[in-house]
């Protein structure tokens, strides 16, 4: 739990030997209080843990709503669903490439030439449009595909006209 001292400036006391810590709180700060059991119980997860994929990008894809996806969707839309993964923007939803641009109709097909035709892949797109797992917009003027965060999120946070666009759909409600 977080406080802000609002008032002048403290310094800590160890609570079970009364010694003073070496530790100035000033007016306006913020501090945290974190109780020994679970300061345990972190020593004791980072004791039986190794870090692993430090530092790596991530999307969350919830995993309840996986199985539905798999049994509501074609194998190729699924497919697709999973290539579509790493361009989804952060707490947008909107399908961006690396450089910042919108994810176009022709970029999705060229990721998917690889694994499916043209046909099935347009196929796919509309699939997971009709289904509410993306959405058609225009974004600053320009078409985009939007992911839908119930489905599939990167980031913690979106924001009210994100969730209204897909507020209807079936995985909005979990």
């Amino acid at each position: 739990m977080d406080f802000t001292n609002h008032s002048s400036a403290m310094r800590l006391v160890e609570d079970e030997t009364g010694d003073v810590l070496d530790v100035v709180i000033n007016a306006g700060d913020k501090v945290r209080v974190i109780r020994k059991e679970q300061a345990e119980a972190k020593r004791k997860m980072e004791e039986n843990t190794v870090p692993v994929n430090s530092g790596r990008h991530f999307v969350k894809q919830f995993p309840d709503q996986s199985a539905r996806l798999c049994e509501r969707l074609s194998p190729n839309a699924v497919w697709l669903l999973n290539a579509l993964m790493p361009y989804v923007g952060i707490n947008s939803g909107i399908l961006r490439v690396r450089n910042g641009q919108f994810l176009k109709r022709v970029d999705i097909l060229k990721k998917c030439a690889r694994s499916m035709s043209e046909r099935t892949a347009e196929r796919a797109i509309t699939e997971l449009c009709q289904r509410g797992v993306l959405a058609k917009c225009t974004v600053e003027n320009k078409r985009a595909f939007i992911m839908n965060p119930y489905v599939m999120q990167n980031g913690s946070r979106a924001n009210a006209t994100l969730l209204a666009l897909f507020k209807d759909t079936e995985w909005a409600n979990g």
